[in-house]
């Protein structure tokens, strides 16, 4: 085990606070004054135990092949209860030309695929998958991005699914809706998320365009040396959008590869975070094909009050170069700040040379002016040098109460392998650091000759304790099997406890109903020290993936809560009785009242 060191920054604060957030700050205004920053470091042994149930899990077994015909190589998976059972499944995109899976979970640690029955498998092949509730009706929708328009030789097909399902009236199916939605006009696409943007209580979405490399010159048509521009659909209702992405100031064509909606200032509105990691050039000038990738900035799109966001990424110290694939975004060091770790190409040769991965730590007011900024504490971490990256996600694996890491991913086209699959175990508050835990995976958890990509979490056993899926390709006559990793915390000895959550939008007073945009704060005395945490829901997060949107937070020694605070998409405050640990429960928009399981 390898150990760095984490900052454990302050919140500071400002006068006057929002009326919409006032009470949450002054409940936690003396948490923070309890959290001194550590001085003398006193690593805690990891408690955290994983076991690799791929081969057993999935029936029938999921390969994801790229090879025939060229795709990118590249997939996402989603967790999401798409038949609301209560019990998370997993969607899988297959490669190009290939099936999708739809893996409906059956309660016992096992799945079996319904993607045919449900009208997903299509067999054209996908990139990314992204489920949310667009029309509000309590179940998720589906929408995935085409695949090969990134290393490949052109996009398959961009699909919208309905989901029609109503519990004890008709089986689950998805109708492909595509045709009347009104998206269109998609080029090298890649990732998506969704975010309401205009407050609406209708989930908006937006695509990134990655550029592709054009491996075969100018045909197919898809080539385009000053890469495509993002786009942003405004939600008409009725699985219906409109392209508002002129005039909007998303719309920028700098390689557009991971991106989500989350709030950067904690005004009304939310924001748009954007990793750029192909911005292009000849490769071999004068000639203008094929294409070489170039550093771009990320952007940080800040929300005007509906449909024009504004680029802030320089002033917030948020615009490194790079060639950035994957955030996760957590609040590292619970100031109730949300920071991001972000997926970089890491050593590479000339002509690129180095590119970093980023660890930005949030710190400002947690509401009202002067606007937060991040600072890049990758270097200090000793994160910064490692392997490439796809992936990447931040959940509390050890339910200690404070956020850990995970990232994978290699590109072998490009020759780039060696990414074992990282995990890191966050310190705080013993001592401010993170601890490398990967030698202490399962050896069939090595991904360092693997292409793997797509990574998302999900407590998808019910057990209190967040796993962990990671989709790979065929590579080398070997690989694209997903690596499925069942965490066995709860198996240890005194086991620490945690509570999940779930939450529900009220459409009527102007929430969307999956409640995205919404973020969750949870009080618990932890070790004898009063922890506050904070969560966002995210439609869409990671690189082609979407974690779970019921949030596990980790209590530790704690058999109760001491506060539950939302702020709802609608920009309401509303607070919620205390529940015991160990237990899933439903958060109501507008009912105050803990409602048993998600």
């Amino acid at each position: 085990m390898k150990t760095s060191r984490i900052a454990c920054a302050r919140r500071t604060r400002t006068a006057p606070l929002s009326a919409l957030f006032a009470l949450t700050v002054l409940l936690v205004a003396d948490v923070a004054a309890a959290q001194p920053i550590p001085v003398t470091p006193a690593v805690v042994a990891p408690r955290v135990s994983f076991r690799d149930v791929s081969a057993t899990a999935f029936n029938p077994p999921f390969v994801h092949n790229s090879s025939v015909p060229q795709g990118d190589g590249l997939g996402g998976a989603a967790w999401f209860d798409y038949d609301r059972d209560g019990f998370l499944d997993l969607f899988l995109v297959g490669g190009k030309g290939q099936n999708n899976a739809l893996y409906r979970n059956n309660g016992n640690g096992t799945f079996t695929d319904v993607a045919a029955a449900a009208g997903v498998q299509n067999g054209l092949g996908n990139a990314a998958v992204v489920p949310a509730d667009l029309d509000n009706d309590g179940d998720q929708d589906l929408f995935l991005t085409g695949d090969g328009g990134f290393l490949g030789t052109g996009d398959t097909p961009f699909k919208l699914y309905r989901n029609d399902f109503v519990p004890g009236v008709t089986p689950v199916t998805f109708t492909d809706v595509t045709a009347a939605s009104g998206i269109g006009g998609l080029l090298s696409q890649l990732d998506a998320t969704f975010g309401d943007v205009d407050n609406d209580g209708l989930l908006d979405l937006f695509v990134t365009a990655s550029g592709s490399f054009c491996p075969q010159g100018p045909n197919p048509p898809i080539c385009n040396p000053g890469n495509h521009p993002n786009q942003l659909f405004r939600n008409l209702g009725g699985l219906t959008f409109q392209n508002v992405s002129a005039g909007s100031g998303v719309d920028t064509a700098l390689g557009g590869c991971t991106a989500f909606f989350g709030h950067y200032d904690n005004d009304p509105f939310i924001d748009l975070y954007l990793g750029n990691c192909n911005g292009l050039t000849p490769a071999n000038p004068p000639n203008p094909w094929p294409l070489s990738p170039v550093a771009a900035p990320n952007q940080l799109f800040q929300n005007g009050g509906g449909l024009t966001f504004t680029d802030v990424a320089p002033s917030a110290g948020f615009a490194t170069f790079g060639l950035f694939m994957g955030f996760a975004p957590a609040d590292f060091n619970n100031d109730q700040l949300v920071d991001i770790f972000a997926t970089n190409l890491g050593p590479a040769p000339p002509p690129l040379g180095p590119q970093p991965h980023a660890f930005y730590l949030k710190t400002g007011n947690l509401v009202g002016p002067p606007p937060p900024v991040y600072t890049d504490l990758a270097a200090f971490l000793g994160v910064a040098g490692l392997e490439f990256g796809w992936g990447t996600t931040a959940p509390d694996f050890d339910n200690d109460g404070w956020a850990d890491l995970y990232y994978s991913g290699s590109m072998p086209p490009a020759g780039i392998l060696g990414n074992p699959g990282r995990m890191f175990i966050n310190q705080l508050p013993a001592t401010a650091a993170l601890t490398d835990i990967t030698s202490t995976l399962p050896a069939t958890a090595n991904l360092s000759t693997q292409y793997s990509s797509g990574t998302a979490s999900a407590d998808y056993d019910n057990d209190g304790d967040t796993d962990l899926v990671v989709v790979t390709d065929v590579f080398g006559g070997t690989g694209g099997a997903p690596l499925l990793l069942r965490n066995q915390i709860n198996l240890t000895t005194n086991p620490p406890s945690s509570l999940t959550i779930c939450v529900e939008g009220d459409p009527s007073v102007g929430s969307n109903r999956d409640g995205v945009g919404a973020r969750v704060a949870v009080q618990a005395v932890i070790q004898g020290a009063p922890i506050l945490q904070l969560r966002e829901v995210y439609a869409g997060s990671g690189f082609l993936s979407h974690n779970s949107q019921w949030l596990t937070f980790g209590l530790d020694d704690a058999t109760t809560t001491t506060l539950i605070v939302v702020w709802w998409p609608n920009n309401v405050v509303e607070t919620f009785p205390n529940a015991t640990a160990n237990q899933q429960v439903r958060l109501v928009q507008g009912t105050g009242v803990l409602q048993p399981g998600c």
